[in-house]
């Protein structure tokens, strides 16, 4: 379990990182209102359940939970792009 919250820690930065300046801020906002672990935990949760859902799936449910935003083609061209889901 730990293993796999690191993992996912590890691809978090990653997917952050390549994500379109409006979907990073709505994030932070997101993730300032409800808790800087909320990301995490919201992912490490989608994972257990199921280890083959995608980061791209993963923000798309987050972002419309959280936030008023949806995730932009770019963003998941972005994190495709990462390799993190490979």
């Amino acid at each position: 379990m730990e293993d796999l919250r690191q993992q996912i820690e590890s691809d978090l930065e990653k997917v952050i990182e390549c994500l379109t300046d409006k979907t990073y801020n709505a994030i932070h906002d997101a993730l300032f209102y409800y808790g800087d672990n909320t990301l995490l935990d919201f992912t490490a949760y989608a994972k257990e359940k199921d280890e083959t859902i995608t980061y791209s799936t993963i923000l798309k449910s987050f972002m419309i939970l959280f936030t008023e935003f949806e995730l932009t083609p770019k963003d998941v061209h972005n994190i495709l792009m990462t390799g993190v889901d490979e």
